[in-house]
């Protein structure tokens, strides 16, 4: 197991308290967004533009030479804007499959799926990578592949 790392003073429990708040709010606000029939990629439509406006100071003045650093990597690397243009397109594509998630089913079931994928990803990269794992490990991997059984077989016998 890893050692509880105790938080140190006010400011640090504010600022994951606020996290906390941002992570709920965003998942209930997707939600209340889905359930007033606002069509997925609607929402993606309204909702880019005004997280562009909001992250795009805060990366300006956390990472002041981003610009500069963005411009001299697409000047030495041909495929940079490609690449760039593809990421773009896949952070889109999903973000739009988890609109489309919570819309066809629900935020736990989102939220079931994400823990899914982090177990699959764990044994892909064991077999893959040869990464070493503990017991520990194992044993959270294998709670977290039996409670998603367990949550697709409770949701398919209570439809």
């Amino acid at each position: 197991m890893v050692p509880l790392q105790p938080i140190k003073s006010r400011p640090q429990f504010f600022k994951i308290a606020t996290l906390s708040v941002v992570f709920c709010g965003s998942v209930v606000g997707g939600n209340i967004s889905l359930r007033e029939k606002l069509n997925s990629m609607n929402l993606m439509l309204y909702m880019s533009p005004i997280a562009v406006l909001v992250l795009l100071p805060a990366a300006l003045v956390m990472e002041p030479n981003v610009l500069e650093v963005t411009l001299s990597l697409g000047r030495q690397h041909k495929y940079m804007w490609v690449l760039l243009v593809l990421n773009s397109t896949m952070a889109y594509s999903a973000n739009l499959s988890n609109f489309l998630v919570t819309k066809h089913t629900s935020a736990l079931t989102l939220q079931v799926l994400g823990n899914a994928k982090g177990a699959v990803a764990v044994v892909i990269s064991i077999f893959i990578f040869r990464n070493p794992v503990t017991f520990v490990g194992i044993a959270g991997y294998t709670m977290t592949v039996a409670g998603v059984v367990a949550y697709g077989e409770a949701k398919r016998r209570f439809r």
